[in-house]
């Protein structure tokens, strides 16, 4: 496991690193896709991108699960979007 953080707007970074060795276990059920932005790979604008990130020091995180469920008898595809920031303590 392996994070690296950098500030664009004043040259700070840090890093974690931390390896272990663990049975195979399911983390999230279901989980077709993730995706990790920041401010400087989805930046925040008013008009033509009000769903961006616009503080420099927030990562988001956007998970997608999917999954084949059963309503009133019918087969339904349900995906759900799942997002959350998360502003990391600086050293």
């Amino acid at each position: 496991w392996y994070v690296y953080f950098y500030n664009y707007s004043n040259g700070a970074y840090w890093y974690r690193y931390r390896g272990f060795i663990r049975e195979p276990e399911i983390v999230c059920r279901n989980l077709i896709d993730m995706e990790v932005s920041t401010a400087v790979s989805n930046p925040y604008n008013v008009t033509s991108n009000p769903l961006g990130v616009a503080n420099a020091d927030t990562v988001r995180v956007t998970l997608v699960l999917d999954e084949n469920v059963t309503i009133d008898g019918e087969p339904r595809h349900v995906e759900h979007y799942l997002d959350f920031d998360v502003t990391p303590r600086l050293p």
